[in-house]
């Protein structure tokens, strides 16, 4: 009896101590990391079908189109909070999108997560803040999305 009752002070003072731990948050990725994780390359795909396919993808996910200019490759839209996935609400994103060769093309995508936190200010009781998405998943979901929008534009025509 004695010998169970040690062995459970001691799972349990490994526990409490293991459990205090403070989570160290992981470092922040490389800038060629963040390159990468941001940008999807297609071969084979004109700027002009890869820009109308990012566009496209980003009115069908909910996004509201603030600018595009396809001499600069540059989109940026924002959503509401009615998106149709909801890993998408409350961000906004800037998209680049460039030739790479005669027929290549990529796209570099930053997307930015807003929450809202509180200031001491009575007239403005919250404030807006921005933070990058880091999570691999929402750029491959975007990046696959786009390569549908141009196989859907290919059969179309």
């Amino acid at each position: 009896m004695k010998r169970i009752l040690r062995s459970f002070i001691i799972v349990l003072s490994i526990s409490t101590i293991v459990g205090c731990v403070p989570l160290v948050a992981p470092p922040p990725p490389t800038p060629l990391a963040l390159q990468s994780l941001q940008t999807g390359t297609y071969n084979g795909v004109l700027k002009r079908n890869l820009f109308n396919a990012s566009v496209t993808t980003l009115q069908d996910l909910g996004y509201i189109i603030d600018s595009a200019d396809f001499d600069t490759g540059f989109v940026t839209a924002h959503n509401l909070a009615q998106v149709s996935d909801p890993r998408f609400r409350d961000t906004r994103i800037t998209m680049f999108v460039t030739e790479t060769s005669a027929d290549d093309s990529r796209v570099r995508i930053n997307i930015e997560k807003s929450r809202e936190v509180p200031t001491f200010n009575r007239a403005q009781p919250t404030e807006t803040i921005y933070n990058a998405v880091l999570d691999p998943n929402f750029y491959q979901t975007l990046f696959s999305r786009i390569r549908q929008n141009i196989a859907t534009d290919s059969v179309i025509r």
